[in-house]
């Protein structure tokens, strides 16, 4: 076999190695679309605006700390309370 023709041969099947590969690149980008999709309609179900989501997370985030700030206080206060009970008790 001449040079050309081994070349020639070599630099098809990296060709055909590079097609299959886009093909799969192809499908699995499809995929992906459709998962996406299939996330942002989630989330619009959720009644949440998925271009806004980050923020909506983040304002969540916010109120569930105060929430809990509030719901430790109360916590810390009931056990103030009822320590001198429990000594009495004990």
């Amino acid at each position: 076999m001449s040079d050309i023709e081994s070349r020639s041969k070599s630099a098809t099947a990296r060709y055909n190695v590079i097609v299959a590969d886009k093909m799969k690149i192809d499908a699995e980008h499809e995929a992906r679309k459709r998962a996406l999709r299939s996330v942002i309609e989630e989330c619009r179900k959720a009644g949440f605006n998925p271009d806004t989501i980050a923020d909506e997370i983040k304002k969540m985030k916010e109120v569930i700390s105060v929430k809990l700030d509030l719901f430790e206080a109360d916590l810390a206060s009931a056990e103030d309370q009822i320590r001198p009970m429990m000594k009495d008790i004990e």
